[in-house]
């Protein structure tokens, strides 16, 4: 397996987890504030 593929894919999984996190934090914010 080619390094640089490894790094693009570890790299795409933290982008895409990242957005997911924040859209969650977005979308609880309101229910936890409460």
């Amino acid at each position: 397996m080619d390094l640089t593929l490894l790094y693009m894919v570890v790299g795409f999984i933290l982008a895409a987890y990242s957005v997911v996190a924040n859209d969650s934090v977005q979308t609880l914010g309101p229910w936890i504030a409460c």
